[in-house]
């Protein structure tokens, strides 16, 4: 074969590869979850049923403490950073496995999620200062 002929043979598997890659479908979404509705009990009374006031169920549902919205999102966070939600004694704690450098036996790292951002913002300071320590060190050639 001629090297023009690997040259076309050549092109027209990367032109094949390259369309593939942009004619692939997204992987499907995985479906919302439910969102839990509050029961509410009405008290019993004597009273006649129009004095008993009920505050209507939609406005009961979408108020959410901004705690309870802030814990979601740290879980969601620390989730993608494959930590595990574990209650030990009445407290929230993040865990996950790693293994240490050098070593095959993996160990469980727990912590609070404020424990674990303080950690991880230490680690980035860390990075930082040694990045500027480097940059203002004078090298020779």
């Amino acid at each position: 074969m001629c090297p023009m002929r690997y040259l076309a043979c050549l092109f027209v598997t990367l032109c094949v590869g390259a369309l593939s890659q942009t004619l692939a479908d997204e992987p499907p979404q995985p479906p919302p979850a439910p969102v839990p509705v509050p029961v509410q009990s009405t008290p019993v009374s004597s009273a006649p049923p129009a004095a008993v006031s009920t505050p209507p169920a939609a406005s009961t549902a979408k108020t959410e403490s901004p705690k309870q919205v802030d814990v979601e999102a740290q879980t969601k966070r620390l989730r993608g950073q494959g930590y595990r939600p574990e209650t030990r004694n009445g407290m929230l704690l993040y865990c996950r496995k790693e293994t240490a450098i050098g070593s095959r036996f993996e160990s469980k790292i727990c912590g609070t999620a404020d424990e674990l951002d303080k950690s991880a913002q230490n680690s980035k300071d860390l990075v930082e200062t040694i990045q500027r320590q480097n940059s203002m060190t004078p090298r020779g050639n």
